[in-house]
């Protein structure tokens, strides 16, 4: 992720060389959530080599997943009339939702079941 940072800083400064404001201003905007996102990995991997909780470890992969499924609406503004883009985006989108669900197994808490109705709120009538 750290490269990726770097390489959109080059975009960055391509795109302002060639006049692209929109592109550019586009780019920068991704930045900061690469920044969280490797930060975020790099602490889930951190945590996995110095035997953090497992609570712990999937907290980071749900921030990622977090993360990715922003960066999934940044990658889709570059480009919103490709296939490559809208396919890249759906590949995000998809990586995130795993990783958070990665990340739920991971701190016990099970999505699907918080979004239940709890008690008797399933009758409906």
């Amino acid at each position: 992720m750290l490269e990726a940072q770097s390489k959109l800083k080059l975009a960055v400064a391509e795109a302002q060389a060639d006049k692209d404001q929109q592109l550019s201003s586009q780019l920068e905007a991704t930045i900061p959530t690469i920044t969280t996102f490797g930060e975020n990995l790099e602490n889930a991997g951190e945590g996995i080599m110095k035997g953090k909780s497992v609570a712990q470890i999937g907290e980071y992969l749900i921030k990622c997943g977090e993360d990715m499924e922003i960066l999934s609406g940044h990658v889709s503004g570059y480009a919103p009339e490709l296939n490559d883009s809208v396919t890249a985006t759906q590949r995000l989108v998809f990586a995130s939702e795993r990783m958070k669900d990665a990340g739920y197994e991971l701190t016990g808490t099970n999505k699907a079941d918080s979004d239940k109705p709890k008690g008797k709120g399933w009758i409906k009538g």
